[in-house]
């Protein structure tokens, strides 16, 4: 599934048009792939996330914070005090909490590595 938006010159008061296209896709794998782009017409601000929870448990289950999460990532990207990305990207290795080892994902170390 494809979806794209069009952020014209001052919405939210930032400059430019921004145009911006998410891409969902499944893998051969049956893996969940999210893939953004975003391109602007004048320097702006522009950091794209997801914000989805998916209880694989199915819906009326209860909560997610038993699943075991597991996180194959070779590179990060840092954040300050706040919370705010920093624009680094580090290396995996450099963040020890960062494990292709599943945790559950109430967990303290789940919590640390996903944000």
């Amino acid at each position: 599934m494809i979806l794209k938006y069009l952020s014209r010159d001052g919405e939210e008061s930032f400059p430019g048009d921004l145009t911006v296209e998410v891409r969902y896709s499944l893998g051969a794998n049956n893996e969940l792939r999210i893939d953004y782009e975003a391109a602007t017409d004048k320097p702006t601000i522009v950091n794209l996330t997801n914000h989805s929870y998916f209880n694989l448990a199915g819906e009326g289950s209860g909560d997610v914070l038993g699943h075991l999460v597991t996180i194959e990532a070779d590179h990060f990207t840092p954040v300050d005090t706040t919370q705010i990305p920093t624009g680094e990207i580090a290396s995996s290795p450099a963040r020890p909490s960062i494990s292709p080892r599943p945790g559950r994902s109430g967990s303290a170390s789940a919590r640390r590595t996903s944000r």
